[in-house]
């Protein structure tokens, strides 16, 4: 088992259990259950599930696409709200995910950074995983942390080959200088974002950024990471998105006219009051 000596005993127990969960299917694509239509993909565990009643709402307003939903360790209570609505699919992530932490790297990051995020990153690297059970035929993932503000049906002319996959990329260009030094990326790579994402059902790299996460991932402190790396070594091209389909709040302000507003990072607190104040306003309505 891996050194986990830098972690709260939260976030130790809650990686050991992950690591321990056994799935011969997990680099698999899903085989069962498929539709011929295309939908949405959305995930979250009960830190964060207060933000689903909010995103569906604000989504519901300008989309109609079926949505299916991972379940990461939501509460009873959502699930049965979410269940009633979506499918849900159950997260089961391979065996060995979580064992290869190196320690050199994360000692980089603030001490304090590291228990806080370790759950959060448990969510980050399952997300490829995720992407190969979609019943969808194309799919639009989108973190829960995004105000969808118009139509978004203009985004699955993205997924389309060769490429079989698109998402935008994080700016300025300091954020991919800060990983350059860490041999992630080099000058003039792109950090692609993938808060959201629009690919194929059986899109090749997909797959290949689930096996890249199971090998790799500890080296690195996020999944879009892993997806960036490996993306910079194949010299491929991947379409990037439109700023207004993934406008990245911390980075930009506030964009009237983005169709998803993105509260990443510093930005989430803004994102959480909206979520606070829709609670309140709406009362039981989404309880």
């Amino acid at each position: 088992m891996q050194n986990l000596s830098y972690l709260g005993h939260k976030a130790k127990v809650f990686l050991m259990l992950y690591s321990r969960s056994p799935n011969s299917s997990a680099l698999s694509w899903r085989s069962e259950g498929l539709r011929s239509d295309d939908g949405i993909l959305i995930g979250s565990d009960e830190e964060f599930e207060s933000w689903i009643p909010w995103w569906y709402f604000n989504y519901s307003k300008y989309n109609s696409f079926p949505i299916a939903i991972a379940d990461f360790g939501m509460s009873k209570k959502m699930l049965d709200w979410c269940a009633q609505k979506w499918e849900i699919i159950k997260v089961d992530p391979p065996e060995g995910l979580f064992e290869k932490r190196i320690e050199p790297y994360l000692s980089q990051v603030e001490s304090k950074f590291i228990p806080q995020k370790a759950k959060i990153w448990a969510c980050w690297y399952l997300k490829p995983f995720i992407l190969l059970q979609s019943p969808f035929q194309r799919t639009l993932w989108i973190d829960i942390d995004t105000l969808i503000r118009k139509s978004i049906s203009e985004l699955y002319e993205y997924a389309r080959e060769p490429h079989q996959i698109s998402m935008g990329i994080e700016e300025p260009e300091e954020k991919v200088n800060r990983l350059v030094p860490m041999g992630i990326l080099r000058k003039g790579d792109k950090l692609f974002n993938s808060g959201v994402i629009v690919y194929l059902h059986k899109a090749e790299i997909v797959q290949q950024w689930a096996k890249a996460t199971l090998e790799d991932e500890g080296f690195y402190l996020g999944d879009q990471q892993i997806f960036s790396k490996m993306v910079s070594k194949m010299d491929y091209e991947i379409p990037v998105l439109p700023k207004k389909y993934n406008w990245l709040v911390n980075n930009e302000g506030i964009n009237q006219d983005a169709a998803i507003l993105h509260f990443a990072g510093i930005s989430k607190p803004m994102g959480q009051q909206l979520v606070k104040d829709f609670t309140r306003l709406m009362g039981n309505e989404f309880q």
